[in-house]
């Protein structure tokens, strides 16, 4: 299935943009990024699930 994922992380402290790192890397993992904020993932049940539960321990 084609899964689109967009975010708006705060960054007003210093961990708001490590944050920010973490969750664009947990989705280039999955997917092409589109624009800075927003990537296409082509995934299964299973990998939308585990993709899920890595950006929530984010």
């Amino acid at each position: 299935m084609l899964v689109l994922i967009t975010y708006d992380v705060s960054t007003v402290g210093g961990a708001g943009q490590k944050r920010l790192r973490k969750v664009s890397k947990v989705c280039q993992n999955y997917g092409q990024r589109v624009q800075n904020s927003v990537f296409e993932c082509v995934v299964d049940a299973a990998q939308l699930a585990t993709l899920k539960m890595e950006l929530i321990k984010i």
